[in-house]
């Protein structure tokens, strides 16, 4: 999706489910992708362009009344960066095998809900944020990689399941608030929490690294 176009779904999974989508070039020229109210799987995401144009590739939702979902179900061994952005009413599902990976590398602005099911998700640099409209980050399996304390918001609800492997990892030097922390649908106390490592109050290897 390039040349300033927009692609834009008119059902579920229009697009292949297996392949990757492109947003940009590398000459600069942009690309949108508008889920419109239309949930998709895909099996990468890849941006093209300058440093001055990357963040302006965008996957959006002209349906802001109807959630639609993006699931990256990624195959073994693949690590997608992604400098663009997600914004509006889309929710996000990192998938895929345990060794893939999507890195975002902005501050994206997407009011729905970012699952990591399997793989890694992160929330990558200095800048690689989920944005203040993301306010539910579940983890069921897989891991949360946190690099900068400003990449979840800090009235998140953040779930973790555990017993599936689901971990948040948290960057040397990172510190990140939230505004709840559930545990299996349970409510923990307010505190600080880590793995054996850190200087959290409550730690937790089996939930918390880093």
């Amino acid at each position: 999706i390039q040349q300033g176009g927009t692609a834009r779904l008119g059902v579920d999974d229009a697009l292949p489910t297996d392949k990757d989508v492109r947003l940009g070039w590398t000459s600069g020229t942009l690309g949108t992708w508008d889920l419109a109210g239309f949930d998709q799987t895909v099996g990468g995401l890849t941006v093209y362009g300058t440093a001055f144009t990357l963040r302006n590739n965008v996957i959006t939702n002209s349906a802001p009344s109807s959630l639609s979902t993006l699931t990256l179900d990624q195959a073994a061994g693949v690590s997608n960066a992604f400098p663009g952005r997600i914004v509006g009413a889309v929710h996000l599902v990192k998938a895929g095998a345990a060794d893939s990976q999507l890195l975002l590398q902005d501050v994206n602005e997407f009011s729905g809900t970012a699952t990591v099911a399997g793989g890694k998700l992160v929330l990558a640099g200095g800048a690689g944020s989920l944005g203040d409209a993301c306010t539910n980050v579940v983890v069921d399996a897989g891991t949360l990689t946190v690099q900068n304390s400003s990449a979840i918001s800090d009235n998140a609800v953040l779930m973790l399941t555990s017993g599936g492997g689901a971990k948040v990892d948290l960057a040397e030097g990172v510190n990140e608030t939230v505004g709840c922390l559930f545990v299996d649908d349970e409510m923990r106390r307010v505190g600080t929490y880590g793995s054996r490592n850190s200087a959290a109050k409550y730690k937790d290897d089996a939930l918390f690294s880093g």
